[in-house]
């Protein structure tokens, strides 16, 4: 969403605080502690921020209770802290506003800091059903077990520290699946940022089929290992793609942004790709969102309009000067897919891949399979960004609602699918794409003559899609 940075409201606040942003004041974090007094003064800026910014801070908590999380907080602040502390204490505050707009961040100084300094666990972790896995391993270790379950870390039940990354981590309203993976996918940074930083982990586990526990013993690794050791095992990919699988008649348009400047040019890449898909009258067409974070909803509303032979508007709330045209009726393109459509979705879904998921659910425009969306037909954006004065943690505040033209969908849930399909635990080890699968079985089921090879497209080389 476009947003115009409020500079007279940050002026007087700053005015208000004695607040002085220049990089070259700030303390080295770690090391360094905070005054009672400055991080009082932030924590009231922080409030001040929210209480007269967000146009819903009090959709799911009433003022007077959203007012006793406030107080109680700041009573609490009652020694020095870190700014790893404070961020602590402020992070379970922003995630009750339950607005996935709405977040904090650490310091530019503390970020570059972790880089050269930070010590992180080095194990990739799922839950599933509320137990903890690990499905991949970034440690110096060769004989750890893909599969094995985490029963506590460092003597902190597993179920205690999921609660506090749940509490932590935004959202929009209550979908617990964009928490979820995000969990899947940075647990090892999370724990850093929300939990703790030890130098070692000390994990009770259970083996695959066993139920005696026993003892890991892990070192805690260098930020650059860790994150290396991840992105190696989960490399990137276009953000937007085709692939033609002429046999069953299928296209696989990948979109994992609708973000602008992303390459290809998003316009002319979805002009070409569907001008290909009609001049091989391609019956099926699988649209894979899943890790689309949104975007601009110019481009949003650009692919529905392949997909749909009438009129549609795409917002009913919003701001108008920003994004015009999509307040009014939007004529469909000339290239027009009439075919079968499947979408699949994820908790990563979100923003305006939420408000695209709406809109094609809302028209029937395809069948969705995966799980429920992050996001939804309502959000809250036109976000302001700036810097708590003493201990510089960024802060970032919707100041915007918006909502696409659909009716009958509920605030705070996202886009449900309509066949619900999860990766199993063996399927995120052997980098099986479940959803993938799920929809080439269902075309062999409408179509008999579905050739083998096209009902489980499986690449055990390609990592799982978060």
């Amino acid at each position: 969403m476009k947003s115009v940075e409020p500079i007279l409201v940050i002026f007087i606040l700053c005015i208000t605080f004695g607040c002085n942003i220049k990089s070259g004041d700030h303390i080295t974090p770690n090391s360094n502690e905070f005054s009672i007094r400055q991080l009082q003064e932030d924590f009231t800026y922080l409030r001040e921020l929210l209480e007269s910014n967000h146009p819903a801070l009090y959709l799911y908590y009433p003022k007077e209770t959203f007012d006793g999380f406030f107080d109680e907080a700041y009573a609490s602040i009652d020694r020095a802290m870190t700014e790893a502390q404070f961020f602590k204490l402020l992070a379970p505050i922003v995630a009750k506003v339950n607005c996935g707009h709405t977040f904090i961040d650490f310091s530019n100084a503390y970020k570059n800091q972790q880089r050269n300094n930070a010590r992180l666990f080095p194990l990739g972790v799922v839950f599933l059903n509320e137990k903890a896995y690990i499905y991949q391993n970034y440690s110096r270790e060769t004989d750890i077990i893909l599969g094995t379950e985490i029963v506590s870390i460092n003597r902190v039940p597993i179920a205690t520290i999921l609660n506090k990354l749940l509490n932590g981590i935004p959202a929009d309203g209550n979908i617990a699946a964009y928490k979820y993976r995000k969990i899947k996918r940075q647990f090892f940074q999370l724990y850093f940022d929300l939990i703790d930083a030890p130098d070692r982990f000390e994990l009770q586990c259970i083996a695959a089929g066993e139920t005696g526990e026993f003892t890991l013993s892990l070192e805690a690794l260098p930020y650059d290992e860790v994150w290396g050791a991840f992105q190696a095992l989960n490399p990137g990919s276009s953000n937007l793609s085709l692939e033609i699988r002429e046999n069953s008649s299928t296209a696989i348009l990948t979109v994992k942004s609708f973000a602008s400047g992303i390459q290809p040019d998003f316009k002319s890449f979805m002009r070409t790709s569907f001008q290909d898909i009609l001049r091989r009258n391609i019956k099926n067409l699988v649209i894979d969102l899943r890790g689309n974070s949104g975007g601009d909803p110019e481009y949003s509303a650009d692919l529905i309009s392949y997909l749909i032979d009438y009129p549609f508007t795409y917002f009913s709330e919003g701001n108008r000067s920003a994004y015009p045209s999509l307040f009014v009726p939007r004529t469909p393109y000339d290239l027009n897919f009439n075919g079968n459509v499947y979408f699949l979705i994820a908790g990563s879904c979100f923003s305006s891949a939420g408000h695209f998921c709406s809109l094609a659910q809302f028209h029937h425009l395809g069948v969705f399979i995966g799980e429920e969306t992050g996001g939804s037909f309502y959000c809250n954006d036109n976000h302001m960004n700036t810097l708590l004065p003493n201990t510089h943690i960024n802060f970032q505040v919707a100041r915007t609602t918006w909502a696409t033209a659909v009716s009958g969908f509920e605030k705070g849930r996202g886009i449900m699918p309509d066949h619900p399909v999860a990766p199993s635990l063996e399927d995120l080890i052997n980098g099986i794409d479940r959803e993938m699968t799920y929809v080439f079985q269902l075309l062999f089921l409408f179509n008999p003559c579905t050739p083998p090879q096209d009902i489980l497209p499986i690449n055990p080389s390609k990592s799982p899609t978060f």
